[in-house]
């Protein structure tokens, strides 16, 4: 997979837990021959780079806006995609506060090489 996209809408099963979520991208997008321990290892450590490490239990359907937009670029970033991460307007539906969290943790995936693109 080259690039992820992030939608505008943040489209999740409200049933799932933020980590099942993540797992369901990284076992649907990254290849077979990649062992599950890596997989759950990965999404550890995208867990973190999106700052939802204490959300991982949570449902989905519960979390606020901000926390969406989190679950829904790290679900893109559990798909390992070796180009890009483009964004669909991810500041659109949040207050300064919630905005300002999200480039935040853009700003950071820039900072260990993912190349972002947003419109």
């Amino acid at each position: 997979m080259f690039s992820g996209y992030c939608q505008q809408l943040d489209t999740h099963l409200p049933e799932a837990t933020v980590h099942e979520v993540l797992l369901f991208s990284a076992n649907l997008c990254q290849p077979q021959l990649v062992p599950l321990a890596e997989k759950e290892a990965y999404i550890d450590k995208c867990l973190q780079m999106c700052g939802l490490e204490e959300y991982a239990d949570t449902i989905v359907g519960s979390l606020g806006v901000e926390c969406r937009k989190c679950t829904t670029i790290a679900v893109e970033l559990a798909a390992k995609p070796k180009l890009l991460l483009f964004l669909d307007e991810p500041m659109s539906s949040l207050d300064s506060q919630s905005a300002w969290a999200i480039v935040h943790v853009l700003r950071e995936l820039a900072d260990c090489g993912q190349a972002i693109l947003c419109t």
